[in-house]
């Protein structure tokens, strides 16, 4: 009976059922066994104490001796396997120690990194989640921030537009609010990059002004899925004043104020644009 107790509380998580975890390519969870081994643990010590009540007193002994012993050790294990639970780190880093094509605990960790400003180890093991999963446009939207945030920003524009190409390439995700969030992180990126080639000339340079084309082109289409997203129109009608489209950048800032009323970046660059006007 302990047995088969076992085995059916086991048959859910050993992957006759998909579950999530299972997409990481670690076979073990072992806190998917605590139920089971219930069963184990009841039969094991019903099975001792039987057999203490019919043994010798010596025998008893040795017995309690052993029991002492293992839970000693047992206690102390789990003790020490305290310390992978500590934090974030330690717990995926220790995932990784066992499974280094764990890809979701690759993920986990940059997350992690990305929080603590880290952006070269987010981005380490971001990459190593890429190879192993190069499918999910997920991963490849987080790979493009984290290389926006270490200030490299053509590679982060790269991840981006294979980010879009994932998600466009399926009809359920083709439309998605995710597909504007992606967008608006590549126009971004754009915009970042023509400031950078722009400085401090008084003409625009050829190449920036590419840039700042197809930036206003993914914000637009960004605005077409999520009309109603306030970063997406404040950014859009600030690179529209940045460019002297002051008609167009006003459309998109009040816009802005209509969603969040006291945007105060949105308010300022409207005053700008009415002191110079005629």
């Amino acid at each position: 009976m302990a047995l088969a107790y076992f085995i059916v509380a086991l048959l859910p998580v050993i992957g006759f059922v998909r579950m999530a975890y299972l997409r990481s390519g670690t076979l073990v969870a072992d806190h998917f066994q605590y139920f089971a081994d219930v069963s184990l643990i009841a039969f094991v010590c019903s099975a001792v104490a039987m057999f203490a009540r019919r043994a010798r007193g010596e025998i008893r002994t040795a017995i309690a001796a052993i029991a002492i012993l293992l839970i000693g050790m047992m206690g102390t294990y789990a003790w020490q396997r305290t310390k992978v639970f500590h934090d974030e780190e330690s717990l995926w880093r220790d995932t990784l120690a066992k499974n280094p094509d764990a890809w979701q605990a690759r993920a986990r960790l940059e997350q992690y990194f990305f929080r603590q400003r880290k952006y070269s180890d987010a981005i380490e093991h971001l990459r190593r989640a890429v190879e192993l999963k190069p499918e999910l446009p997920e991963n490849r939207n987080l790979l493009g921030l984290a290389y926006c945030r270490a200030e490299r920003f053509e590679e982060g524009i790269a991840e981006y537009r294979k980010a879009l190409e994932l998600k466009e390439s399926r009809a359920s995700t083709a439309q998605s609010a995710s597909v504007a969030t992606i967008r608006t992180n590549l126009a971004n990126a754009l915009t970042i990059i023509g400031n950078n080639l722009s400085g401090s000339a008084t003409e625009i340079p050829s190449e920036a002004t590419r840039r700042y084309e197809e930036a206003i082109a993914q914000y637009e289409k960004a605005l077409e899925l999520e009309p109603n997203q306030p970063a997406i129109h404040r950014n859009l009608g600030l690179l529209l004043a940045h460019l002297g489209r002051f008609d167009e950048a006003e459309a998109h800032l009040r816009a802005t104020l209509q969603i969040v009323p006291n945007e105060p970046t949105a308010q300022e660059t409207l005053k700008e644009i009415e002191a110079q006007r005629p």
